[in-house]
């Protein structure tokens, strides 16, 4: 069953690790571009909360801060007043948003451009438990799975039954209003005759009777449905009207006589013939458990009438342990669906002082409308205005290159990797070498949770890694000019000296720069036309 969801318990130990890594491009910043950069990254982590584990690291225009939650860098590029800022959390994740506006706020920023990217996380992170609370994924039970019941007030289906019909009449959008109300047996009381034949604003009732003996037999069925074809043709001939403007099924009409009807609104022309352009029907269910075929009468009668604007509404009352439903089908208002949520207000406000819950609760639309003589227009890149994207693309200036790895393990690997930071120093220090990368300064942390990160520090270059304490390494490898084939180079150093047990997972290439800058240098050469010819 659905509803026997099982909320599991807080849980005690981590089961997965992701963080979010923010780039964002600063433009005509305000403040002095040197090492008091570093002041302001450690204001912005330490109002927001987060915990530093380390002195701000400022040396070859990159300002570090290392937290418990993560890590904020900034290359800053003085004489062209912009900082490339990466802002990468495992923890409080959810704070990221809040920390770019503040780092733009704080430096003076006035063109701003950024976009995430999801990294790995880090496995005994410090705020991994009020994270999976703010951020999820949550267990929780969205299904109404209590009893659907309003024990306060009193309300009869027969007082429900006459105000909710009453109020139906609006929807026909007309003045001197049609209606058949499809009755029990003649004699029977038949409640929707009685009130709507004292409406002001309905002109003819025309009632129905159930046909006498009516039973499984098909014979005697169809031989009523003809006579109920010609009843209605009869009385619509001597009211000289075009068809009906409401169809009322009584809570007195059998299952059999839903059936019959149904079978008429089967045939295009009884549609047509017999009802108007826009036209209401009605049902009324006292007991959803033993009638549902009152409810399937209306919904067989929207896939009759077939494409929209029709719509059937399901509106539910309730009271002193009670549920009625008035079932409504509109036939062509496009207005339908506000003109349902105005009678469920007018029935709320009339049914007020029995306590009486009244609540559209569905709304079910038709088929949408095929055009048959449907020509699409197509538009051509000159019908685009293309000035702005030119204009950005000439002004757009990059610096810098950055390659975001997320390297997992590789699929041929059984054993576990059994990773450490001594090993993954290894590793990259090889893969360093293999691109004649000698940084000046290089940092170890380890008090983030499980794993670790390192950062290393060279002219023109710079590597932050985090590893997540089981087998996940996520490498931010920033460089100063495009340097065609040196990630390819680096990253294949990494993976040999690892004895290719990783592989790369995700890869992020993308350019630094001002002027919203999206391509790199080699995107932006023009061809040269005389050599090609």
């Amino acid at each position: 069953e659905k509803c026997d969801l099982k909320i599991p318990e807080e849980p005690t130990q981590q089961d997965t690790a992701a963080g979010i890594l923010e780039i964002v491009n600063a433009e005509n910043v305000t403040i002095a571009l040197d090492e008091s950069i570093t002041n302001v990254l450690k204001d912005v982590a330490e109002k927001n909360g987060f915990t530093l584990i380390a002195e701000p690291v400022f040396h070859e225009d990159v300002a570090i801060i290392m937290m418990k939650e993560g890590y904020f860098a900034a290359s800053i590029y003085a004489d062209d007043m912009y900082i490339a800022f990466d802002i990468n959390l495992w923890g409080n994740t959810y704070k990221i948003d809040s920390i770019k506006s503040a780092l733009v706020k704080a430096v003076g920023s006035s063109v701003v451009s950024a976009y995430k990217v999801v990294v790995g996380g880090m496995y005994g992170s410090n705020t991994w438990k009020e994270d999976l609370k703010v951020i999820g994924p949550r267990v929780k039970q969205l299904r109404h799975c209590e009893d659907d019941i309003v024990e306060e007030g009193k309300l009869e289906s027969q007082l429900a039954y006459e105000t909710a019909i009453g109020e139906v009449v609006p929807l026909t959008l007309a003045e001197d209003i049609i209606v058949a109300v499809i009755c029990g047996e003649k004699g029977e009381d038949c409640t929707g005759l009685n009130v709507l034949g004292k409406h002001p604003k309905v002109k003819q009732v025309i009632p129905v009777y159930e046909c006498p003996g009516l039973g499984e037999e098909v014979e005697k069925a169809f031989a009523c449905e003809i006579n109920v074809v010609h009843d209605l043709k009869e009385a619509l001939d001597k009211s000289a009207t075009r068809g009906l403007n409401l169809l009322v099924m009584d809570p007195s009409a059998s299952y059999e006589m839903h059936q019959i009807i149904n079978s008429m609104m089967s045939s295009d022309k009884i549609l047509v013939d017999y009802l108007q352009s826009h036209s209401i029907a009605v049902t009324w269910t006292s007991d959803l458990s033993t009638e549902p075929w009152r409810r399937e009468f209306l919904d067989r009668f929207r896939k009759q009438v077939e494409h929209d604007p029709a719509s059937r509404a399901e509106i539910v009352f309730q009271a002193g342990g009670k549920t009625y439903e008035l079932g409504v089908l509109s036939t062509n208002n496009s207005n339908a669906n506000y003109d349902y949520k105005a009678l469920e207000s007018r029935l709320q406000e009339k049914l007020s002082s029995s306590k009486t819950r009244v609540e559209l609760r569905r709304i079910h639309g038709a088929l949408f409308n095929f055009k048959h003589d449907f020509k699409p227009v197509v538009f051509r890149q000159e019908d685009y205005d293309s000035k702005p994207g030119r204009k950005q693309f000439e002004n757009q200036i990059p610096f810098a290159r950055q390659n975001i790895f997320q390297l997992v393990k590789a699929e041929n690997v059984q054993d576990d990797l059994d990773l450490n930071m001594a090993k993954i120093w290894d590793y990259l220090s090889q893969a360093m070498r293999s691109i004649r990368m000698q940084p000046s300064l290089t940092r170890q942390y380890f008090d983030v949770g499980d794993g670790g990160v390192i950062l290393a520090l060279a002219r023109f270059s710079s590597v932050i890694l985090v590893w997540d304490g089981r087998e996940h390494i996520d490498i931010n490898l920033f460089t100063d000019g495009e340097l065609i084939g040196m990630p390819e180079k680096f990253m294949g150093a990494f993976l040999h000296f690892a004895e290719q047990k990783l592989t790369v997972g995700l890869r992020d290439d993308q350019p630094r720069g001002i002027g919203n800058v999206v391509n790199f240098p080699s995107d932006m050469e023009e061809e040269d036309d005389e050599e090609e010819q």
